[in-house]
């Protein structure tokens, strides 16, 4: 929690107690936005509705052979993943939701037991260092793979020309590595 600025290093149990509590009123006003939308609220709504599709459709296809997603509750850790992404959705409406998301946010709520309230915080901390590879541009994506490149062509020059001769050295093949952290590169309790 501390390195994802949930808290601040150093506060005492009093302060991240009370701090707590003030992130359970947040959390619960933003769910309560997407909870009362209805069509009535009309591209809002629609926007909305999208977003929603898009998590739920994602949640079930994330992590779904950990034993936390497996289990007894595994249902009532499906629906608070989704609520932490539809919540995230609210609380960040320009880059809202977008794949991968669910496989960021999955680990931050196995290790957090499944407390969607602190999930939720450490999350929007993690968000707040990785959103511009979330955003519409990509910008952030784009910095990371010319780097990448040109790490490569630096420390293996070898490996660099044969992507070179291939037309690769836009590196989109390690997209996914660098948008979700290897994270499905690896099994799930070597990321946690």
């Amino acid at each position: 929690k501390i390195l994802l600025g949930v808290h601040a290093p150093g506060s005492s149990s009093t302060d991240r107690q009370l701090q707590h509590q003030q992130r359970q009123q947040q959390y619960a006003a933003l769910t309560s936005q997407w909870q009362g939308l209805s069509r009535s609220d009309g591209d809002v709504y629609v926007k909305w509705r999208e977003r929603r599709n898009r998590i739920a459709k994602d949640v079930r296809r994330t992590d779904r052979q950990h034993p936390f997603y497996r289990g007894s509750n595994a249902r009532a850790h499906l629906v608070s993943l989704s609520n932490v992404l539809r919540a995230y959705s609210m609380l960040n409406s320009a880059i809202g939701y977008c794949q991968g998301m669910s496989d960021l946010a999955s680990p931050l709520l196995v290790v957090m037991e499944g407390d969607e309230v602190d999930t939720f915080w450490c999350f929007v901390g993690l968000m707040e260092r990785l959103s511009t590879n979330f955003a519409k541009d990509q910008a952030g994506m784009h910095l990371q793979l010319t780097a990448l490149r040109r790490l490569v062509q630096v420390l293996d020059p070898q490996l660099h020309a044969f992507l070179e001769a291939r037309d690769c050295l836009n590196y989109f093949f390690a997209f996914r590595w660098l948008l979700i952290h290897f994270k499905r590169e690896f099994a799930f309790d070597q990321v946690r």
